[in-house]
């Protein structure tokens, strides 16, 4: 046993050392390289305020943007905010004050802990300042509201993460849902499970350039809260507003960290059922325990619409539509099972040409985004007059629905979301087939 014990032990060595590998070749991260992309106006300072783990991901895509420039950042960690700005360039802070008094900074990109997002924002927006906000934007709905009001009374503006709506795999594949490509939709499955983070040694986490993963405030606020906007930004955007939820969350892992008391510790799976306005219903799952799956399935009336990762800016979409022989294929599991099968009788799809293109390093990646893309929009939109891709009020929405799927392991009922009360759907949600 001692003999196939030491195999054992060398080959996971080799298996790690071989992931090592393709990460360094890959150029593996949340980044993504390209061409630099043209604003649509006048070059924006921006001001990072919080020099942590995300913000690093951040500092890493501004080269990608013409129109965004690094004035400074601020954290209340003076070392990390000394090293932060060696490695990224821009003026140091010494203060929150400080930065707001920069008149050089047009937006604030707030990469606070979450806990800290509403008072951060609120001070920023009362110095009359644009604000780009991590998710969640507050932690309650009162919070949210009051800055949504705050924005318009100073007549800011405010926008916030998730902008994954705006990556060329998720345009596209609205595109083609919007073009009437699977008839009327009907039916979303859509994924965001990271598996179990707690056995991982997150502790040893680090971005590019050494900043730590927070793993304290990941396993405080939840994976609904951090992860579930990923999925309804793009969602309420394309089918329109949720009128209802019925969710259900729990805390399965109450024991992830020994320095974190098991009633600090936030849900770890939800799984939401949403009706939205045009009629569609969406089934959604987060967690941090099921296997890694970011995937999501759109049925409609005439096949499925699917992307394997939206975490990656240029996912492949495939569409299989329904014939006869597929329909009866898929009910086979020996024909799921094998590619060749599946090939063979149109199982599971054809990649799309309308998908974005991607290089081979690209396509390795276990992820690929561009975290400067809705800081990008928000500069495009003070430029040219409109509103942001997600505006405040479409924040707000998401923010609710958010909460009103956290808040759920207590609801045990459907919950009427009250910013869809009397209000018409998005004006680019879907027509009617």
């Amino acid at each position: 046993m001692t003999g196939f014990r030491k195999i054992g032990n060398g080959l996971d060595r080799l298996r790690s050392a071989a992931l090592d590998l393709v990460d360094r070749f890959s150029g593996a991260g949340p980044w993504h390289d390209g061409d630099r992309i043209a604003g649509d106006g006048k070059n924006v300072g921006i001001a990072f305020l919080g020099c942590g783990f995300v913000a690093d991901f951040y500092a890493l895509n501004l080269k990608l943007h013409e129109n965004l420039r690094l004035a400074g950042s601020y954290d209340r960690d003076e070392v990390k905010c000394r090293h932060f700005c060696s490695v990224h360039g821009g003026r140091q802070y010494g203060s929150l004050e400080e930065m707001l008094g920069d008149k050089s900074v047009e937006i604030v990109v707030n990469l606070t802990n979450p806990s800290q997002h509403f008072v951060t924002t609120k001070a920023a927006l009362e110095a009359g300042k644009n604000v780009y906000c991590e998710k969640p934007l507050a932690t309650s709905i009162e919070d949210a509201a009051e800055l949504i009001r705050i924005a318009k009374h100073q007549g800011v503006q405010l926008s916030g993460a998730p902008c994954i709506s705006l990556a060329p795999s998720l345009q596209a594949f609205c595109s083609a849902i919007r073009e009437g490509l699977i008839g009327q939709p009907r039916l979303v499955y859509a994924e965001l499970d990271d598996g179990p983070i707690h056995l991982m040694d997150p502790g040893s986490w680090e971005s590019p350039n050494g900043m730590s993963w927070p793993w304290r405030d990941e396993f405080q606020t939840g994976c609904t809260m951090e992860h579930a906007g990923y999925h309804l930004a793009w969602m309420t955007k394309l089918f329109g507003q949720a009128e209802s939820v019925t969710a259900f969350a729990a805390c399965t892992v109450p024991d992830k960290h020994p320095d974190l008391p098991a009633d600090a510790v936030a849900p770890d799976v939800s799984i939401a059922s949403i009706t939205f306005q045009s009629g569609v219903i969406a089934r959604m799952s987060c967690s941090i325990l099921a296997p890694p799956d970011h995937s999501v399935r759109v049925i409609g009336d005439l096949g499925v619409l699917s992307l394997d990762n939206i975490w990656h800016s240029k996912c492949a979409m495939r569409l299989q539509r329904y014939n006869s022989i597929t329909m009866r294929a898929q009910s086979y599991d020996w024909i799921r099972r094998h590619s060749v099968a599946r090939w063979i009788f149109g199982v599971g799809g054809k990649r799309l040409a309308a998908s974005p293109r991607v290089t081979w390093r690209q396509k390795i990646r276990r992820h690929d985004m561009d975290y400067a893309l809705g800081i990008a929009d928000l500069a495009n939109a003070l430029s040219s007059g409109r509103e942001p891709a997600l505006s405040g009020d479409a924040l707000l929405h998401v923010t609710e629905l958010t909460l009103a799927i956290a808040s759920s392991a207590t609801a045990n009922k459907a919950i009427i979301l009250a910013t869809a009360q009397g209000k018409a759907q998005a004006a680019d949600a879907l027509p009617n087939f």
